[in-house]
């Protein structure tokens, strides 16, 4: 910070400028150059020189504000965003977007994980992310004599299909549990991994690719979809709340996968492993 009182142009981010007025430009010249008392136009360099090099300190000195991720905003907040590896989502301000980058709470917990995957979908769609670990939660063949069993789903049929491992507090469970289950682990079908390794687990949510397709069509004035307002507008550009978009969303559903990738890979412990799944059957 600078020393109060500030002369002003000052940056409050930074230190004291180096060159406050002409007396600072002065004090490092040659003797010669200030033995006369007139000189008109020795003077107007020191004027230009003062100025150029107060522009060059007020510049260098947002520039490193807008690198900080505490001082940094818009475009130059993305980039900051970019070198960790968390982009903005759709609409994001610049508050919430500095909080994710920030973000340093709950690693690896599927709370964590499941509530920053959920708030990256939850403008897009209503069905909430599920999980599933690799060891407990992948399909088991048996010879028919324990009590549990796997369900194979078909590649067609949505719904449930979790296995029945009443320790794992499975929703189809619940009865068997005295009601108690997690929703939000569900595997929705017989899992096979490579190893037994685990520390490994899979996130899976739902496919947004409807967000690529819907455009805002423009209609003849026979379309009954306009009645319900589903058509491109135009305006005059005094309206502050409408514009119009050949797609209904910003973004694609290629940028949301990447934004709950790289935000979950963060806080990720050491020597966990886990993978994204975009599962067009996951339903609410």
């Amino acid at each position: 910070m600078p020393v109060l009182p500030l002369i002003l142009p000052a940056p409050i981010g930074g230190g004291d400028l180096v060159f406050n007025d002409v007396n600072d430009i002065i004090a490092i010249e040659a003797d010669f150059i200030r033995e006369s008392d007139s000189a008109p136009v020795r003077d107007a360099i020191r004027n230009g020189l003062l100025a150029m090099f107060r522009a060059y300190e007020n510049s260098s000195s947002r520039a490193a504000a807008l690198m900080d991720v505490l001082t940094s905003e818009g475009i130059y907040l993305d980039g900051v965003g970019a070198d960790h590896q968390v982009f903005r989502a759709d609409g994001e301000n610049d508050s919430d977007y500095r909080l994710r980058i920030l973000f340093n709470g709950d690693v690896t917990t599927p709370t964590a994980v499941l509530a920053i995957a959920e708030s990256i979908l939850q403008p897009y769609t209503a069905i909430p992310p599920v999980y599933l670990e690799s060891i407990r939660d992948r399909g088991y063949c048996t010879d028919g004599t324990p009590s549990f069993r796997a369900y194979v789903r078909s590649g067609s049929v949505a719904g449930n299909c979790d296995p029945t491992y009443t320790d794992r507090l499975f929703y189809d469970d619940r009865a068997a549990n005295g009601g108690d289950y997690i929703a939000a682990r569900h595997p929705g079908g017989f899992w096979c991994f490579s190893e037994t390794l685990g520390r490994y687990f899979i996130l899976r949510i739902p496919s947004l690719d409807a967000i690529d397709t819907e455009v805002a069509n423009v209609f003849d004035g026979t379309s009954p979809l306009e009645a319900i307002g589903a058509g491109a507008f135009s305006f005059d550009g005094t309206s502050t709340a409408f514009n119009t978009y050949y797609y209904v969303s910003a973004t694609t559903s290629e940028a949301v996968y990447s934004a709950i990738a790289t935000s979950v890979s963060r806080i990720v412990g050491q020597s966990i492993r886990w993978q994204l799944e975009v599962d067009p059957l996951l339903t609410a």
